[in-house]
């Protein structure tokens, strides 16, 4: 039985972007995009970005979403590693509370970005402000990116 994966990547970084992320048996396990080589996933723990969990028998599928840059093309290179052995002992997710004491919006752990046209998406950071205050949002999201130079 395997208690741990363990995926690394190595590509010409000259040469483009390589995201990252897997899907497990049951489904989506993470994504760290560009900013990361590699992960871990077990039961007790994950890297950032990772969902922690038993890794469970079955297919395993990692995303890989290469952005050339380069007219010459880009190698790269994918190595799973699965450590077996017995489970490694499970977090107590339990501990954790159920939801926010008090009332109204409150504080959470995670990685909330946007891509406007000047990364992969296809609005602009104006036009995702003005959707995000359509529906409700009263904050404003700020771009994580920064416009490409005119070529």
């Amino acid at each position: 039985m395997s208690r741990r994966i363990s995926v690394s990547t190595t590509h010409e970084a000259a040469a483009g972007i390589l995201d990252l992320g897997i899907f497990g048996p049951s489904g989506f396990r993470g994504w760290s995009g560009g900013a990361r080589t590699g992960f871990t996933l077990s039961v007790s723990d994950a890297t950032p970005g990772y969902v922690p969990g038993p890794v469970e028998p079955g297919g395993w599928s990692v995303i890989l979403g290469p952005t050339v840059g380069s007219a010459d093309a880009m190698a790269w290179q994918v190595d799973v590693t699965l450590h077996h052995g017995d489970p490694l002992p499970g977090t107590p997710y339990d501990l954790l509370p159920a939801s926010v004491a008090g009332r109204g919006p409150g504080w959470y752990r995670g990685d909330l970005h946007l891509h406007s046209v000047h990364s992969d998406g296809r609005r602009t950071v104006d036009e995702i402000i003005a959707a995000a205050r359509q529906e409700g949002c009263t904050s404003s999201p700020l771009p994580t990116t920064t416009p490409a130079p005119p070529v």
